[in-house]
């Protein structure tokens, strides 16, 4: 974010919590974390402001045109990618992020969306979310 100090904040409220798998994220005006105390779990997370990913610049990573049709907005689709591939820690995370398929979404309230990446990524779970001009979306690994 545009704060210097949210990182510092960030980084002391982790070291106190002392998770098993975290993720940070960031926009300009909001930033966050996930984590898990448990080591069969691993979390990646990801926020976005809904306008900045267009839909020329989310289609170049991806691998099947229906993942773009399919998503319920340029910024959904990112931003589960970009969570997705932060759950994946290590040999499981791959190269690109175009690796990573969602081809399906599922309407889980008024501002919720869940999504499950296919494949090799079929242990994943997701939901994406809007809060104000944002869109997160959190993903979680079982192993």
């Amino acid at each position: 974010s545009s704060n210097p100090k949210h990182r510092e904040l960030i980084r002391k409220a982790l070291a106190e919590i002392n998770p098993i798998s975290s993720s940070v994220t960031h926009a300009s005006e909001i930033g966050g974390f996930v984590y898990s105390l448990k080591p069969n779990i691993v979390v990646g997370f990801d926020i976005e402001e809904s306008t900045r990913p267009t839909a020329e610049t989310v289609g170049r990573v991806c691998r099947d045109p229906n993942e773009l049709k399919n998503a319920p907005s340029p910024a959904y689709l990112w931003t589960a990618k970009e969570a997705a591939f932060k759950a994946l820690k290590g040999e499981k995370q791959p190269k690109v992020i175009s690796e990573i398929l969602i081809l399906h979404w599922e309407k889980a309230g008024s501002q919720y969306e869940t999504f499950s990446p296919v494949g090799s990524f079929s242990n994943m779970r997701g939901v994406s979310g809007r809060f104000q001009t944002y869109v997160y979306s959190i993903c979680v690994t079982i192993h």
